[in-house]
This record gives structure tokens, C-alpha cells and sequence, in this order.
């Protein structure tokens, strides 16, 4: 089970890092979390265009005081060609380091290539005297040549490992022709992140929650546009112990 004691908090957020479609710049750079205490949480949280990993493992972001993993199935291969034709290279990624490095850690996003666009943020999580794993993940993919016609999502959790008292974080990316709103965090979740450029960019929108009871955890989006045509979500539930 989870550790029992103390709570789980958000200690920080970083700067979003965004890159616009067409640009391949991402504005800023990097995200930094700074001063982040050892033994604590650190997840990178990704949304893009990626075409460089079309079909394929994605890239890992890079992080100047540790070494992020890909947390399980919240970090999903790329699509290659599911509807909507003729497959569109659209995903969610969380990464994470179980025990950082104590100091700023600054995470450099992938690049998804010239034609892509996205937004890449970290974030920071204490529980007191926690020591974090990973114990389950999910994704879930829908699409459709219909514009408008993808209008929900909900992500379960792959396994029915999780406890309650665990953390549990999930992300949403959203496209079609354009999808520039924000859809910000799932119902019943604390809010990390939601899209705000007007720009024909990919929509997002991820939150954080401990959860109520142990067994499959979810997270459910819906939203109402004209546009969308597919949505990938990811979850994925650490456990402090």
C-alpha cells in the first residue's frame, strides 16, 4: 500500500515551453525546476506533432542533474497510421525520475522537427520521507476522418496496481483542423496545464490527483468543437512508500 503520513504536494511547475506550428523552435529552450529537493519526484510532461518518431519509440527529453525513463505506457509510440487519414504522428508523453538530484534540473524537450508543434513542461512532487515508483500506466487513442466527431476521451489505467494515497497524473493531446482551445485537466483532477495560443497548435491539458481508492484509475476529458479528430490520453500512478 501506500505510505501512510504526510500528503502528497505539488512543490513546482516550470515554465511552458512552446513551439508553434511550422516554427521547429521551441520558446524557451529548456524548463527549469529550480532548487529541487533530493528524494523527490520530477516528471517531464510533453504534448506534439512529432513526425520525427512517426511509427516509432519517442525521444526522451534530457535533464541537466538526472536521467528521465519513459513512465511505462504513459509514454506511447507515435502514431503512424490510425484515422484520421492518412495517420497523424500525434502524442502524449510523461517522463520521470523516481529519486532526484537535489539542485535545478533543466529539461531540454524533444524535437519533433520543423513541421511539428507542442508544449513541454516539468513538474515537481514531495511527499515527506517518500520513496517514488512507478506501479501502473495507460493510454488510449481515438480518431476519426469526421472533423468534430471526437468530442471525449477517458484513460484507464492498464492494471489494477494502484492504492490509495498514490499519485496519479494524466495527459491529454488533442488535434484536427485547428484544435487551438484549451481542455485543461480531467474531471476531478487538480489542473497542471491547459493549451492557450490561438495558433493552429495541438490542444492539451493534463492535473494530478491522489487517489481515493485503490484498483484501475481513470480520467475522463470532454469538450465541444468543430474541429477535433483525434485524441491520444495518457495516466500513469506513482506510489510514494
Amino acid at each position: 500500500p501506500a505510505a501512510a503520513g504526510g500528503s502528497i504536494s505539488m512543490v513546482q511547475k516550470s515554465t511552458d515551453a512552446v513551439m508553434l506550428f511550422s516554427s521547429g523552435i521551441w520558446s524557451p529552450a529548456t524548463s527549469t525546476l529550480s532548487s529541487v529537493a533530493a528524494g523527490n519526484l520530477v516528471l517531464s510532461m510533453g504534448i506534439w506533432w512529432n513526425a520525427d518518431d512517426m511509427g516509432a519509440a519517442q525521444e526522451i527529453p534530457t535533464d541537466s542533474n538526472g536521467t528521465l525513463v519513459g513512465a511505462g505506457a504513459a509514454n506511447p509510440t507515435v502514431p503512424s497510421n490510425p484515422t484520421p487519414d492518412p495517420g497523424w504522428p500525434v502524442a502524449p508523453q510523461i517522463c520521470y525520475i523516481a529519486s532526484a538530484n537535489s539542485g535545478n534540473h533543466v529539461l531540454t524537450p524533444i524535437s519533433p522537427g520543423g513541421g511539428g508543434d507542442g508544449y513541454f513542461f516539468g513538474v515537481e512532487f514531495n511527499k515527506p520521507g517518500a520513496s517514488w515508483s512507478l506501479v501502473d500506466s495507460g493510454s488510449q487513442f481515438s480518431g476519426s476522418n469526421t472533423p468534430g466527431a471526437i468530442q471525449s476521451l477517458t484513460v484507464n489505467t492498464a492494471g489494477t496496481a494502484a492504492a490509495a494515497g498514490d499519485l496519479v497524473v494524466a495527459l491529454i493531446v488533442l488535434d484536427g483542423d485547428p484544435t487551438a482551445f484549451g481542455i485543461g485537466e480531467p474531471s476531478g483532477y487538480t489542473a497542471l496545464f491547459s493549451t492557450s495560443t490561438t495558433a493552429n497548435n495541438v490542444s492539451g491539458g493534463a492535473g494530478y490527483k491522489t487517489a481515493g481508492s485503490g484498483g484501475t484509475q481513470s480520467a475522463a476529458w470532454s469538450w465541444s468543437d468543430s474541429a477535433t479528430q483525434m485524441a491520444l490520453g495518457v495516466i500513469a500512478v506513482f506510489r510514494p512508500s
